[in-house]
């Protein structure tokens, strides 16, 4: 679900909000914005509430995550390394 929820994240931030339904042959086709609202209902609706903070935490837990990576990389050091040094194991 995690993943699913910063994937979601990523598309919606990707994709502009005013593209509009269209139609082409027999296909409807819809934003990323018509999505969501089917999926987790209209913005300010629990659901939507819930989804977009469980979005929200994924991306910043990537975000603290990269900087641990950066940071560990700058030093030259393995995952092995840095848990040695916190005393993880």
């Amino acid at each position: 679900m995690l993943f699913d929820a910063y994937f979601k994240n990523i598309m919606y931030l990707c994709i502009e909000k005013s593209i509009v339904m269209t139609q082409v042959g027999n296909m409807k086709l819809y934003n990323f914005e018509e999505l969501l609202d089917e999926d987790y209902g209209k913005e300010g609706t629990s659901e939507r509430d819930a989804f977009e903070r469980s979005v929200d935490e994924a991306v910043q837990a990537y975000r603290v995550g990269e900087a641990i990576k950066q940071a560990r990389e700058a030093q030259q050091l393995t995952q092995a390394q840095l848990g040695e040094k916190m005393g993880v194991q």
